[in-house]
Formats: structure tokens, sequence, C-alpha cells
């Protein structure tokens, strides 16, 4: 397997073998709205769900069209909103 080499915000990276996951910014502490614009950039595991389609809660199409920006904001659940609120918690724990 030969490396990857992908460009983020003009920056020249490369994937070693073996691999699994990259952290393209810390996003602890960051505004909502840069968070979404960041998380619009990479595949998160919401999106792996969706795009193998084993969640109900999301599609590959909904995945490509979120990656355009094209996704009408989605109001949030119960569920999402106890989630964002605990996300601090979680990230720094």
């Amino acid at each position: 397997m030969s490396n990857i080499a992908y460009t983020i915000d003009g920056q020249q990276r490369r994937i070693e073998p073996g691999t699994h996951a990259i952290r393209l910014v810390n996003t602890l502490d960051m505004p909502h709205e840069e968070w979404l614009e960041w998380r619009r950039k990479g595949i998160t595991g919401s999106d792996v769900a969706g795009i193998c389609e084993i969640t109900m809660w999301s599609s590959p199409v909904k995945a490509y069209l979120d990656r355009l920006g094209q996704l009408a904001p989605q109001e949030d659940s119960d569920a999402m909103y106890w989630g964002r609120i605990h996300e601090d918690a979680i990230a720094r724990g």
C-alpha cells in the first residue's frame, strides 16, 4: 500500500499505511459554526454509517449533500440537544 497525499487548506499532508484516523484540527473550544465548516472537510463516523447505509438517520446522499453544504439546517432533537450539552465533558474526558 502506498502513501496517500491530500491537501487541506493549502497544506500538503500524507496518510501513512496503517493510519486509521486523522485529526484535521483541534475542535476543543471551537465555535459551532466553525466546527461545522471543518466537519465538512472530512468524513466522520456518522458519515461512514450513512454511506454504508447502516443507520436510519443518514444516507450516502445525505453525507454527500452535507459535504457540499446543501443540506438544510436540522433542528436538534432532545437527544441531539443533550449530546451537544455534554460534548465538552466528553471531549475533555
